[in-house]
């Protein structure tokens, strides 16, 4: 079984030598690394590049070096290397994180235990949502219970691409690319493949070492651009809502609402996208919810708005945690 590493690079000069090294130790074979330039502009592929040729003769990784005529942020850079790759498997790395040695090693065991598996996803440090809770599920075929585990307010599984090795006809059967132009595309191509997938494992040990790096997409987001990319985001989560698990989804979204509508003071399009979930949970039969919602927005009369819009929100979140 091949494996195809796929790292968009993109002004990571300080942090890529970690990276391709991690890279280079892996003990797994064969294997394939695709590198992608997305229009750095600063010597991130020439230290990635020297790093690889330094090792050359002690490694028979095979390596394929990409670029893009004008950046194209992460998700499209993603794109291009699913197509790039002939791995049976691919795996996405951040290229200002790294992975343990036997990190492919470890995801790939458990592929042979079972072939079909569609995705197994590796523990990583730096990262909240952490698997040990999974424990008593190591190995799930339902599509419906994966849902659950996803569209959860509570402990829902990591949003992040990577650090899971992913069969890649599954990806081009069901057209999983990430959306183009926007940011966050991370959690919108996970929810859009939780939606058809069948089957995942679990490997309960760190495998990918997180990194939160200064100058990283996470670190130098505007509010401005975080909110529309947000709200757009979830429009079109609404948009393709759909049984099973429609209320799971639902009041998931409203949940990663909120906040950003709060933030947005109904800016932005929000005030369109907070009307939708009133007549999403209107015709879901949610009617408190549609109600606090409905007295949320608007003031109410002779009464200390505070206290009553501190009582409507609790009533919302009320309601949210039960899903």
């Amino acid at each position: 079984m091949k494996v195809s590493i796929i790292i968009p690079v993109y002004r990571v000069e300080k942090y890529i030598e970690r990276c391709v090294r991690s890279v280079l130790s892996q003990d797994y074979r064969p294997l394939e690394v695709i590198l992608i330039d997305d229009c750095s502009g600063d010597n991130s592929m020439d230290i990635a590049k020297s790093v690889i040729e330094e090792n050359d003769s002690d490694n028979d990784i095979e390596f394929k070096f990409l670029k893009h005529e004008t950046n194209q942020k992460p998700g499209e850079t993603r794109n291009k290397g699913i197509r790039a790759a002939t791995g049976d498997y691919v795996y996405f790395l951040d290229s200002d994180d790294e992975i343990s040695p036997d990190c492919i090693t470890s995801l790939a065991k458990e592929i042979e235990k079972r072939p079909d598996t569609e995705i197994v996803m590796g523990d990583m440090t730096g990262w909240s949502n952490n698997l040990e809770r999974y424990k008593s599920t190591p190995y799930i075929d339902d599509n419906v219970t994966i849902r659950k585990m996803m569209f959860t307010t509570h402990e829902p599984l990591p949003h992040t691409p990577c650090n899971k090795l992913i069969s890649r006809k599954f990806i081009i059967d069901n057209d999983l690319f990430f959306m183009k132009g926007i940011l966050f595309e991370d959690t919108h191509w996970l929810y859009r493949l939780t939606m058809v997938l069948q089957r995942m494992a679990f490997v309960f040990k760190q495998t990918y070492i997180r990194y939160i790096n200064e100058g990283s997409i996470m670190t130098s987001m505007t509010t401005e651009k975080e909110l529309v990319n947000n709200r757009i985001i979830i429009d079109d989560r609404l948009e393709h809502i759909e049984k099973p698990c429609y209320d799971n989804q639902l009041f998931t979204y409203l949940y990663a609402f909120l906040p950003l509508y709060a933030v947005s003071k109904g800016n932005y399009g929000y005030k369109k996208t907070y009307s939708k979930f009133i007549k999403l949970f209107l015709h879901r039969g949610h009617f408190k919810m549609a109600a606090a919602m409905i007295a949320y927005r608007w003031k109410i009369p002779l009464l200390p708005e505070d206290k009553v819009k501190a009582r409507l929100r609790g009533i919302m979140y009320n309601e949210m945690t039960k899903y």
